[in-house]
């Protein structure tokens, strides 16, 4: 219980300055400086389709890294496990596509451009924060293991298509790795 405790303060706070303040500061912003904003119906119901999708992805993340993880989406308290089920199969961030779905919702949802550019440096942020910080950890913490997952499975965009135009689905060789990588590590 303590662990799901962790998480959600954890949670509550990273996501209440990422989703909330820090698009707030944007928008004020973005108003102060003059610069109009327009959102329209159909763009609204696409912001909001975007932002469930979103939403929805990042909650199933968070849970797997709990339950099957042990651990927090938080650098502060990180998976002692691999997490390589859900959509840890098809994609390694699946958490930070998440994040970038729903911060170009709010943009979508408020016509914000600021929001958009928001956006496009949140995902730098991650880029960065991933390549520089968490695979250098993640190869450290698990070894081969690790980069025997990150050999079949990318970072950013899913494998859509195999060879010869088939459409792509988590090989046999990445539920083999699931199903060994997971083990507890020595």
């Amino acid at each position: 219980m303590a662990l799901t405790a962790r998480n959600i303060a954890l949670n509550l706070l990273y996501y209440g300055v990422t989703v909330a303040g820090l698009p707030w500061v944007v928008l004020y912003v973005q108003d102060s400086l003059g610069f109009g904003r327009e959102s329209f119906a159909s763009l609204r119901i696409a912001a909001v389709a975007l932002a469930l999708a979103g939403i929805t992805l990042q909650l199933g993340c968070i849970a797997l890294f709990q339950r099957i993880g042990e651990g927090t989406p938080s650098p502060l308290l990180p998976p002692r496990q691999l997490v390589l089920v859900g959509p840890y199969r098809w994609l390694r961030n699946p958490m930070n596509v998440g994040e970038v779905a729903v911060f170009l919702a709010l943009a979508a949802w408020f016509g914000s451009w600021a929001l958009a550019a928001y956006a496009l440096l949140g995902w730098l942020a991650f880029h960065l924060f991933v390549v520089l910080y968490e695979e250098p950890r993640l190869a450290r913490q698990f070894g081969g293991r690790y980069d025997a997952y990150r050999r079949e499975v990318e970072r950013w965009i899913p494998k859509v298509y195999g060879p010869a135009g088939q459409q792509a689905a988590p090989t046999k060789k990445t539920a083999d790795i699931a199903n060994t990588l997971n083990k507890p590590t020595e």
